[in-house]
């Protein structure tokens, strides 16, 4: 969610960046309400300082044996007043949080206006000489996989396994702290409502989502590292698959594909032989303060400081398309596949070959 006095110093930036995305919005009753508010904050306050100082002139009054009626009756309209006031200013707040949920993040200054960009390549793809196989054909003749209702079996779980063990060691060894999640909950959920130590930032979680097949992990930090964490997070993901001997390709999102959260996505994708292209396995995104505000998570330069908004990034790996990557990637003519070396001892097998 964006910060309402963001947009009310600088509403052109919004409606620039809502126009990068391709959406328009009416400020004009954000503003009026936004003024509505403040303007009844501003007599409730009023009446409050009132209140209180009839409050002293009631013990004055008591004190000379006076009669106190009059200042009774005073504080108790005061008091209903507010309580009206309260619960107008109550209103007001839960439609400008609505209104606020609904404006999608602004993009970063470097993201495309346009269409999304490629940024780099690694590892060029392998040219075969015969046509290879789609990773359906291959996982249905093998027996390992019925992509149907999408469970592997045999060595094609195993394989899953391993991908699943592998990206989390791999992201443990970068500096990830591995967490197991409660069922529902993502990564980032875990630091919910939370003051961390600004000294010990950035916060690297990773996990796997049972719900989702994926790879997930979130990482928290500063808002002046944010940018070079998301370049961090999207260089680890390209090398893991690297060591794969997975070609693949990081690109970054234009404008009006971003997600409604991210102010920046970069897509790892990987090379496809059956489709002769490249598809998105990873997802990595920096949210900037947007998620960070909603969850309330924040982080602390000092014990005695006042508390700031961190910043919130992910990255979000399928475990699904890893596993069609390994199988058409490594396809053999004689229908095995080979098992890349950086997952061999994840496997226990150097090849898969027919039950």
């Amino acid at each position: 969610m964006l910060d309402l006095r963001r947009i009310r110093k600088n509403p052109q930036e919004l409606l620039d960046g809502l126009e990068k995305r391709g959406k328009q919005v009416d400020l004009a009753e954000l503003f009026r309400d936004d003024e509505d508010r403040r303007s009844l904050m501003a007599k409730a306050e009023a009446l409050k300082n009132r209140r209180n100082e009839a409050g002293k002139e009631m013990a004055k009054v008591k004190r000379s044996g006076g009669d106190t009626k009059r200042i009774v009756d005073e504080m108790k309209q005061a008091g209903e007043t507010i309580n009206d006031l309260d619960e107008q200013i109550k209103l007001l707040d839960e439609k400008t949080e609505q209104f606020l949920l609904n404006i999608p993040n602004i993009p970063d200054e470097t993201v495309p206006a346009g269409e999304s960009q490629e940024i780099r390549r690694a590892d060029t793809p392998r040219v075969f000489p015969y046509e290879p196989k789609t990773y359906r054909d291959i996982g249905t003749d093998l027996g390992i996989a019925d992509f149907d209702t999408g469970a592997g079996q045999g060595l094609g779980a195993r394989l899953q396994r391993a991908l699943i063990n592998f990206f989390l060691d791999t992201w443990a060894e970068a500096g990830c702290v591995e967490v197991q999640l409660p069922w529902g909950m993502s990564v980032t959920d875990l630091c919910k409502d939370m003051i961390l130590d600004g000294s010990g930032l950035p916060t690297r979680r990773c996990a796997y989502s049972a719900q989702l097949n994926k790879v997930d992990v979130a990482y928290i930090t500063k808002p002046e590292k944010s940018c070079e964490a998301l370049e961090v997070i999207t260089n680890q993901t390209e090398k893991f698959l690297s060591l794969l001997g997975m070609p693949c390709q990081v690109v970054c999102l234009g404008a009006r594909e971003l997600s409604h959260s991210s102010a920046k996505t970069y897509h790892v994708e990987v090379w496809l032989p059956s489709r002769s292209g490249y598809v998105e396995i990873a997802s990595c995104s920096d949210y900037g303060d947007f998620m960070a505000r909603r969850s309330a998570i924040r982080y602390r330069e000092d014990p005695k400081g006042k508390p700031q908004l961190a910043h919130t990034l992910g990255s979000s790996l399928t475990v699904g398309t890893a596993m069609a990557a390994i199988l058409e990637n490594f396809q053999n003519e004689d229908g095995t596949v080979a098992i890349p070396q950086g997952l061999a001892s994840y496997m226990g097998t150097e090849k898969i070959g027919k039950r």
